[in-house]
């Protein structure tokens, strides 16, 4: 998933408020390439960019606007062809309101899949802060070389036993490598 993609989008372009900016300043300032612009406009979600006398696209700030709503929208993890069938959905709708009754529910939808991926994330983030905690514990045992012995003793120092994902890896680093399996 995209989500730890990009924490924030500036909120302006590089040039000022209403000036058209070219291809490749929008895609600078969103992290994405020219090519990528390109494809979302000719998959229709961005607005048809203006062309210079050269050819060249240049995007104003309703582009740049559109732009940056797909980014946020691919952050909270809907792919482009979701974002296509919103818009789709928006266009054949009979009414605005039945439209954006189902870009809700898209929305909402998303909203729950977001809560539940925090929801583990903090999970794991207190178990990796466990782990951690229980790793600072180990005094090195006079030098000892590392072994399942060492998993025993950081057990006896922690207040609450060590955390699984911690345990399987220091398990695993105390075993023989490159064997054979019967």
């Amino acid at each position: 998933m995209e989500l730890l993609a990009m924490s924030t989008i500036p909120p302006q372009t590089e040039a000022r408020a209403g000036e058209p900016v070219r291809i490749g300043t929008v895609a600078r300032l969103l992290g994405l390439t020219p090519r990528a612009l390109r494809y979302w406009e000719q998959r229709g979600l961005l607005p048809l960019a203006h062309r210079t006398h050269g050819g060249t696209r240049v995007y104003g700030d309703d582009h740049v606007r559109a732009a940056r709503g797909v980014v946020r929208m691919k952050r909270a993890g809907f792919s482009l062809d979701e974002i296509c069938a919103l818009q789709d959905g928006l266009r054949r709708s009979r009414t605005a309101l039945g439209g954006m009754g189902d870009v809700a529910a898209a929305l909402a939808d998303r909203e729950e899949q977001i809560r539940a991926l925090i929801a583990d994330l903090t999970a794991l983030q207190e178990e990796l802060t466990a782990a951690r905690e229980s790793v600072l514990r180990c005094d090195g045992c006079q030098g000892k070389t590392y072994d399942l012995d060492c998993i025993h003793c950081l057990e006896e120092r922690s207040d609450e036993g060590l955390p699984c994902c911690l345990r399987s890896v220091l398990a695993a680093a105390a075993s023989p490598r490159g064997g054979t399996v019967s």
